[in-house]
């Protein structure tokens, strides 16, 4: 199977028009085996909410070791993301036995992001930018200043950092997606065990630079880091689950393991009695769910997040552990009741 697509869009103003190919192929090569594959452009301009206006937020300031305000701006000058994407793979598929696997890429140019307020308070006071400071009167100082305030403070007496809407370094990034489950007769019901996961291979991109035009990091891999102190979210590597399940007649179990890697905070601070807080390490927790149907349209779900209580491992930030890849809630019970009526 072979298709072709063509998508035309006009967003109008200083973001104009785009024209964006597709080419997807799919081939049944025998029985159990397909094989796939797709490329294409893509094109997302920005919307209002980047182009115009102002959001204020609190924020952990390391420099500050504090709360403080940070308000981020909206650029009108923001020109539209582009991407080409590929993905390749297969599928297996002999009845008992289903799994894919597929290899993805994209290549992303002036892509939408938003500066680090971090990193622009550690260049406001490695420039030395604060009231008689000696990059006091340089054009970095000039930009840096307007966005730290109280103006001419130091860093650690920072109260609210404006950060902008821009247009950030071109990256490229791919990795694969793994999929797999087996199912066979057990105890007089149907069981499976599968694992699924996605593997980074790289998210490289060019020299991170400031509105100002101020190199805030060289060009680097940023798989496998936490990325707090610039523009990315944490990468590990790895992620993955392995599930098993089990039904028979109104009752059903499933478990999973759920796996994340570990990964570098690459805070140059962390060294001698903080240098175990350099690696976040990895994590394993399981959960389980059962479920019944006590009758036509009732079904009673009890699940266990968490069971073994594993705590969250521990990170150099202010709450002591990376929230946007692991969660602190510990072991979680959920009873859950749904009728349907027909």
């Amino acid at each position: 199977d072979l298709q072709a697509a063509i998508r035309y869009e006009d967003y109008g103003g200083k973001v104009g028009t785009t024209i964006d190919p597709k080419l997807a192929i799919r081939w049944q090569a025998n029985d159990w085996l397909t094989v796939r594959g797709s490329a294409s452009t893509t094109f997302r301009g920005p919307p209002q909410s980047l182009l115009s206006g102002r959001g204020t937020a609190l924020a952990f300031v390391g420099a500050a070791l504090a709360f403080k305000a940070i308000d981020t701006v909206g650029n009108p000058d923001l020109e539209p993301e582009e991407a080409t994407a590929i993905n390749i793979g297969f599928i297996v598929d002999t009845g008992n036995f289903y799994g894919s696997l597929d290899y993805w890429s994209f290549d992303f140019t002036d892509p939408l992001q938003v500066e680090s307020f971090n990193a622009i308070l550690d260049q406001y006071a490695a420039n030395g930018c604060e009231d008689g400071g000696s990059g006091v009167g340089s054009a970095n100082c000039n930009a840096l200043r307007a966005q730290v305030f109280p103006i001419g403070t130091t860093a650690a007496a920072v109260q609210r950092i404006e950060r902008n809407w821009i247009n950030g370094s071109d990256i490229d990034t791919s990795g694969i997606d793994l999929f797999a489950e087996y199912s066979f007769d057990a105890f007089g019901g149907e069981a499976s065990i599968g694992v699924e996961g996605t593997f980074t291979f790289e998210f490289e991109s060019d020299a991170l630079v400031l509105d100002a035009g101020i190199e805030v990091a060289p060009a680097q891999d940023y798989v496998g880091r936490l990325n707090d102190i610039n523009s990315f979210t944490p990468l590990p590597e790895l992620k993955g689950n392995i599930f098993a399940t089990w039904n028979r007649g109104i009752h059903s179990v499933k478990y999973a393991l759920r796996y994340v890697d570990e990964y570098e905070d690459q805070d140059a601070s962390l060294v001698g009695d903080l240098a175990h807080l350099a690696t976040i390490d990895d994590q394993v927790t399981h959960d389980i769910h059962y479920n019944v149907n006590v009758m036509e349209g009732l079904r009673v779900s009890l699940s266990v997040f968490n069971v073994t209580d594993e705590d969250p491992p521990l990170a150099a930030l202010d709450l002591n552990y990376d929230p946007l890849t692991h969660n602190a809630f510990g072991r979680m019970f959920k009873l859950g009741v749904t009728y349907t009526a027909f």
